[in-house]
């Protein structure tokens, strides 16, 4: 697929590009290209062991954009809302809000500082308003993000980081109605296993990758 920077539609669903995981990662290289990230370089760039995900090959590591795409387009946040991405690495996503939910805010959480500079640089390069990128721990001084919608991956393996995250979420959720996007297999086992406020109230949606959960 041989995309341009003009090209009317950088994130499609995944159906139109042969709807295979491996035609998303190959689209998903293209895209970064022309947004400019530096991923690989990023990457190399990480020192620190202990880093979440240390290692990994950058299409393991993220969420193809068609995936992104599809992702928000199940949720579909409405203008004035604001949408938080738990460890949010490059922030790809707030790349795909930009371009079809106009109007919803973006605030990327990411531990690592290598990719949260990376997440900003490309942010700013592309003057996206409504974007912003926070490095740092959950947990610390700034404290936890509010929002209506959370994007969560796959929890940490350690379960005092996994506790500390849905009881934040609760938290929240006693403030104002939300919901979570939950990618993986790990972030869902426990929000059904730990979280019953989150995934037995409302019944969630369920897809092949994720599954959508609302508070009541």
């Amino acid at each position: 697929m041989n995309l341009k920077p003009d090209s009317e539609d950088l994130f499609p669903l995944l159906s139109s590009i042969e709807g295979t995981y491996e035609a998303a990662k190959a689209h998903s290289r293209q895209v970064d290209a022309l947004l400019g990230f530096e991923i690989e370089k990023t990457e190399k760039s990480i020192t620190d062991p202990t880093a979440p995900w240390f290692g990994l090959d950058s299409d393991v590591l993220q969420t193809p954009y068609t995936e992104l795409r599809f992702m928000l387009a199940r949720v579909n946040p409405s203008p004035g809302m604001k949408l938080v991405e738990l460890g949010s690495g490059y922030s790809r996503l707030a790349h795909v809000l930009e371009a079809h939910h106009q109007g919803v805010l973006y605030e990327g959480i990411e531990m690592v500082p290598e990719r949260a500079q990376e997440a900003i640089r490309v942010i700013r390069s592309r003057n996206l308003r409504s974007a912003s990128v926070r490095q740092g721990d959950l947990f610390g001084p700034v404290g936890f993000p509010l929002g209506d919608v959370y994007f969560l991956y796959d929890l940490s393996s350690k379960i005092e980081a996994s506790v500390q995250v849905v009881e934040a979420l609760r938290r929240v959720a006693l403030m104002r109605p939300i919901r979570v996007v939950a990618r993986g297999l790990s972030s869902r086992q426990w929000i059904e296993r730990e979280a019953p406020w989150l995934s037995q109230v409302v019944n969630p949606a369920h897809y092949g990758n994720f599954s959508i959960y609302r508070s009541g």
